[in-house]
């Protein structure tokens, strides 16, 4: 067998039954487009020693918690962004179509390029 060190999730576009990611320790970045069109994604668990991401609430931060990198795109209902986060990741939201509501801090953030496409704020950025 041959061993591969994986650093990077770039895959599962499309994966309709998805519910749940589980990210390991050594993953170090997510492509743009891993996970797009996974409408049932809504769990998000990631292994406590990862040093690059951290997961609060289902959502996917950068280490520090400045800068929110990933949504489940089956997630439900209101995020309230905390006033810790500084940037919105490009394609962040991306797809979240059943989200009803997301909360923005009351202090200046970047938003990235398509941080919301294909959801009813694609436009509002």
């Amino acid at each position: 067998w041959n061993t591969y060190n994986i650093n990077n999730i770039s895959l599962f576009s499309n994966c309709k039954s998805l519910t749940e990611v589980k990210i390991p320790m050594g993953i170090t970045s997510i492509g743009e487009y891993a996970f797009q069109g996974c409408t049932s994604w809504t769990e998000l668990e990631i292994n406590s020693d990862n040093t690059t991401f951290k997961v609060e609430d289902n959502i996917l931060y950068s280490y520090d918690g400045k800068t929110i990198v990933k949504v489940p795109v089956g997630r439900e209902g209101t995020i309230t962004i905390g006033n810790s986060v500084n940037e919105i990741g490009y394609m962040a939201f991306a797809g979240c179509t059943k989200l009803k509501k997301v909360h923005l801090p009351d202090h200046e953030i970047d938003i990235a390029e398509n941080a919301f496409e294909g959801t009813p704020w694609e436009n509002e950025q």
